[in-house]
């Protein structure tokens, strides 16, 4: 699907003289053809944060290590899958949505990575702090768990909006 993709867009624009990365991939067995193909289709989509020139290093550097202090400190809440449930936060995607915001950015900017741990750690505490009866009846479950992690970020994304 991704080759008749390809097809379609140069075809709508013959003249086009883009340049695509391809990467090819040299399999011998019908084993290395399977796990290939369980690898690519695996694959995440890369974020915007992780393409090239699309964000300063010293702001890229700052997220990733305000993100790595707080995997260390509730390590329970990071998961590998894109769409994992609350209370639970997606590394890549956490990134991208700090990425996004305007944190790094204005007057009022997160300048250092921890400057931008403090302003996620009180957005933390804040949701920490709003009484159960506050939250949707349909997150007892994941309450339950950010209460005992102490991390509520992945409870709403509406946190950011806040800020």
């Amino acid at each position: 699907h991704r080759c008749m993709a390809l097809d379609a867009l140069l075809r709508e624009d013959e003249g086009s003289d883009e340049a695509i990365l391809v990467e090819v991939y040299h399999v011998q067995t019908r084993q290395e053809i399977i796990d290939l193909y369980i690898d690519v289709n695996k694959a995440q989509p890369v974020q915007e944060i992780d393409v090239p020139d699309a964000i300063a290093g010293s702001k890229k550097r700052c997220i990733d290590e305000a993100c790595a202090a707080l995997i260390r400190r509730y390590p329970r809440c990071f998961s590998s899958s894109a769409r994992c449930r609350a209370p639970n936060v997606n590394l890549p995607a956490l990134r991208n949505l700090l990425f996004r915001s305007n944190l790094l950015d204005g007057p009022d900017a997160a300048d250092s990575p921890a400057a931008l741990l403090g302003i996620l750690e009180d957005a933390n505490s804040k949701l920490a702090a709003r009484p159960a009866k506050d939250w949707p009846t349909r997150t007892a479950r994941a309450l339950k768990k950010a209460k005992e992690y102490r991390f509520f970020l992945g409870m709403t994304p509406a946190w950011l909006d806040s800020l």
